[in-house]
């Protein structure tokens, strides 16, 4: 029979603002529990009403003798699943440096943090319900605390939920126990670990071959090594020194890189090790040249070889005769070479090799330098596919059939650019393989997805292929502000400023580095079309819920407001592996049931050739005129049916695969939805050039040194014109100037005495 169970008065614990280690839910607290069958699928989120679920302090369970509350003095009574809540308020989430969980879980359990999985042991994959039983019985150590370490960004200021289902084994029915402990600011270290055997480009003769791994800890230590071959898994050591011996190495090169794992959940990358087994032969290319970083004056050009060897790379607009040449005498195998004073939107052919032979050349190693004015812009976007599979391969045929011969002026990466295991053979194998023929002439600006960086926001090792592997413009040098790192960024091209965001890794609080450099960064661009693109979208019900996901709530909430307040035209995203697109909509930063009809600007599909395109003013005067979202998480990764709910800033929903095309000639831009059949499925068109039904407005800032006059810009532009008096006998050309500033005209006024009037007029 069930027994009586303690009441107590509150199920509230608070964190005080304290210097140090904290214990946010320490062991034997109270949980709120359900313990008699099948619950609501929405039972772990913060949201769900658990009023009427019992209450009880840690350690719950049965059949052992030592909880603190025996749930049930009849083990055969016990269902096979207990579900445990607990809320907690955060009130210093900022001097949160690492977040420790430590769970006793007799069999198997799955830790939710505010709705999103944090944890799972002795849990099969997949979905979960009160019948799904543990991968094993625990008996010994039963009564144990196991740690792990989670992305502290899994909280939220104030109000915090942590809920956990623990699932038994057909064997061990006859007892459970739970307890949970939630520690932040625990010093938690990484492991470092190198391939100290073979060396670096050491040449090793065929054979069995024993790799060694050196590795450290500053915090536990190491218990176990997995070694990998260019990418494949060889197996393991679990002790030190950590061997590993490979017994039958194909003869060649190949690059040897190794994880190391801590006994408190850490988890450290090596860099690579290239090695030569048997015979040397010629150098080749492992990853065929590919362009970075263009401006109107420079571009990088990058290529890798399989062995160390000096680089040369040869240029000119004529590919008969490429009469500059750049070479770097040091012996490497990732070659970069950064060009500078080109002509702008000019079109030179390149080669590249070493100073014994060229390893590539020819009609189709081109680049194009970025224009400074507006003329027709081509522009392919993907997200999400790094999969290097059958998809992505005919998301991309698609796209080429589609283009034919026309230059693709910029190749968008929305993030998850590879699914691979962080090694620099992945990005080789996802992004460089899959698009060397676009890549070797259109430039590739990718932005980073959780993929992109193993998943975690704890361990830094993870994201440094992908940093290695492509070249930003961190100093400002393609148009944009300067940043300082690759993880965001911007760039011009044409009559377009683009602004690549990190949604993951980055502070995205409003006055962090991000969103400081993002207001600076758009306060200074005069560029007709402002286009941005991250990762997490900030609305999606097709896989990932805008609504719940902390990630996408912070870029909706914080980044959006910046972005609408100078008059962002489109957004684009991924991570959902399906398609999505807004109407053009403006101020909508909340749940998705506060969408109000204000906040749509133009509804509709946006179909130029049925209702009509949508219309924004131009210049400054676009801003809060209304943006456009996008997600397209399909490019590799996808497949989903067409039947998920559509949110409702969406004007269109499909699931399965594609890329998007986006094409901006003067002030009209048309994105389309390109299927791997090369049908369309969706398309719209922004149309900016309409004349603006209302006209600017006239703001003057007063001073001791006079008045600064500012309006914003516009199509068609207006003027100042000044008066003496009203009425006015004659409205006259203002004659102090002008200056633009972002999308702002600006004229300094001083003080002389006289009063003055002015009005804006629009010019002819």
């Amino acid at each position: 029979m069930r027994v009586i169970l303690i009441t107590l008065m509150t199920f509230l614990g608070t964190v005080a603002s304290c210097p140090g280690q904290l214990t946010l839910v320490p062991r034997g607290s109270v949980w709120r529990y359900y313990a008699y069958g099948s619950v609501g699928a929405d039972w772990f989120d913060p949201g769900f009403n658990d009023h009427s679920w019992p209450g009880a302090r840690a350690q719950l369970g049965y059949g052992d003798g030592d909880e603190q509350t025996r749930l049930f003095d009849d083990a055969g009574d016990a269902p096979a699943t207990l579900y445990c809540r607990r809320a907690f308020s955060v009130t210093n989430w900022p001097t949160l440096t690492s977040l420790t969980l430590r769970v006793l879980a007799d069999d198997g359990v799955v830790v939710y943090l505010n709705g999103r999985e944090v944890l799972r042991r002795n849990m099969p994959p997949g979905p979960v319900t009160d019948t799904t039983l543990a991968l094993a019985n625990i008996e010994t150590n039963e009564n144990a605390f196991a740690q792990f370490g989670i992305d502290r960004s899994f909280l939220r200021t104030n109000d915090n939920v942590i809920a956990a289902e623990v699932h038994q084994h057909p064997a061990g029915l006859h007892d459970a126990s739970f307890d949970l402990e939630l520690v932040a600011n625990l010093p938690i270290g990484f492991p470092t670990i190198l391939i100290t055997h073979p060396a670096d480009g050491e040449v090793v003769a065929s054979g069995p071959i024993a790799i060694t791994a050196g590795t450290t800890d500053p915090a536990g230590h190491v218990t176990r090594v997995w070694f990998f071959a260019d990418g494949v898994f060889l197996g393991e050591a679990t002790n030190e020194p950590f061997t590993f011996t490979w017994a039958n190495p194909v003869p060649g090169r190949h690059q040897v890189s190794g994880w190391a794992f801590n006994n408190s959940g850490g988890y450290g990358l090596s860099p690579p090790a290239h090695m030569q087994v048997g015979t040397a032969a010629p150098i080749r290319l492992t990853r065929e040249p590919y362009v970075q970083c263009g401006s109107s004056t420079g571009m990088v050009v990058r290529w890798q070889t399989d062995w160390f060897c000096d680089g040369v790379l040869r240029y000119g607009t004529n590919v008969g005769a490429l009469d500059h040449a750049m070479t770097n005498a040091a012996l490497t195998t990732e070659h970069e070479m950064k060009i500078g004073a080109l002509d702008s939107d000019t079109t030179y052919y390149y080669s590249v090799g070493s100073r014994s032979e060229d390893l590539a050349g020819g009609i189709d190693f081109y680049f194009r330098t970025s224009p400074t004015n507006a003329r027709p812009v081509r522009i392919w976007a993907l997200g999400d596919s790094g999969s290097a599979n059958q998809n992505a391969m005919d998301v991309r045929d698609a796209y080429y059939a589609d283009t034919g011969t026309a230059h693709t002026d910029l190749v968008l990466m929305l993030g998850d650019n590879s699914y691979g295991n962080g090694f620099d053979v992945d990005y080789t194998r996802d992004v460089f393989n899959i698009y060397r023929e676009v890549l070797r002439h259109s430039v590739l600006w990718p932005a980073l997805g959780n993929h992109d960086a193993g998943d975690s926001l704890t361990q830094p090792d993870l994201s440094s292929a992908y940093l290695n592997s492509f070249s930003m413009p961190r100093q400002g040098e393609a148009g944009g502000l300067a940043t300082g790192t690759k993880l965001y960024y911007s760039f011009d091209y044409a009559n377009i400023h683009l602004i690549v965001l990190d949604s993951f890794l980055s502070d995205r609080s409003t006055n962090g580095a991000m969103l400081t450099w993002l207001r600076n960064d758009l306060a200074a661009t005069d560029k007709d079309w402002i286009i941005a693109y991250w990762h997490h979208p900030p609305y999606s019900w097709g896989g990932h819920d805008s609504d719940t996901d902390y990630f996408q709530i912070e870029m909706r909430e914080r980044v959006l407001p910046v972005l609408e307040s100078y008059g962002v035209d489109l957004v684009l995203a991924g991570h959902t592996h399906a398609y999505e697109r807004s109407m053009l909509i403006d101020g909508h930063y909340g749940h998705s049931s506060t969408l109000q009809p204000s906040m749509v600007r133009g509804a509709g599909r946006g179909r130029r050739d049925v209702e009509g395109p949508y219309r924004k003013p131009a210049g400054g005067l676009g801003a809060h005129g209304g943006a456009v979202y996008v997600v397209c998480g399909c490019s590799g990764e996808g497949g989903a049916g067409d039947g998920f709910l559509r949110h409702p800033v969406m004007a269109a929903n499909y699931g399965g695969y594609g890329s998007m095309v986006i094409e901006v000639d003067g002030l009209l831009l048309t994105a389309r939805f390109l299927r791997p059949s090369t049908a369309v499925d969706d398309y719209f068109t922004i149309d900016k050039s309409a004349l603006p039904s209302l006209g600017p407005r006239l703001q003057i800032t007063r001073s001791t040194n006079g008045a600064a006059l500012s309006w914003p810009t516009s199509s068609p532009a207006f003027a100042l014109e000044a008066a003496e008096a009203l009425p006015p006998l004659q409205w006259v050309a203002a004659d102090e100037t002008v200056t633009k500033t972002g999308r702002q005209n600006v004229v300094q006024m001083q003080m002389n005495g006289t009063n003055r009037f002015f009005r804006l007029r629009a010019e002819p």
